[in-house]
């Protein structure tokens, strides 16, 4: 039930203070924080089902690895520092897609 709050939390700030950055930096911090309270809360919300509440299960589902790849895609595009930290978002976020939509079949 904890996750599912803080990923309501991570919600409501990116939407109410998100705007902050816009002026200044041309992007605001609501762009990665919206997605990240969304996975927080699919997440939560996946363990209020099982009965491993402990176990990162969510990361290993399908829907969870294209969750998170699609996670890391955004916060790499939000990156304004180092373009390393960036590419290696990007393939980490890769890596998660590709195996999120392969699955174990």
């Amino acid at each position: 039930m904890g996750q599912i709050i803080t990923g309501i939390v991570f919600i409501i700030f990116g939407l109410i203070i998100g705007g902050v950055g816009l002026a200044s930096a041309g992007v605001g911090i609501g762009v990665p924080m919206i997605p990240l309270g969304i996975y927080i809360v699919l997440r939560g919300l996946r363990a209020l089902n099982n009965e491993n509440k402990g176990d990162f299960d969510f990361e290993k589902t399908p829907i969870g690895k294209i969750a998170l790849g699609i996670l890391l895609f955004v916060i790499a595009a939000n990156t304004g520092g180092s373009a390393i930290i960036t590419f290696i978002l990007i393939g980490a976020g890769i890596y998660f897609l590709y195996d999120g939509i392969k699955g174990d079949k």
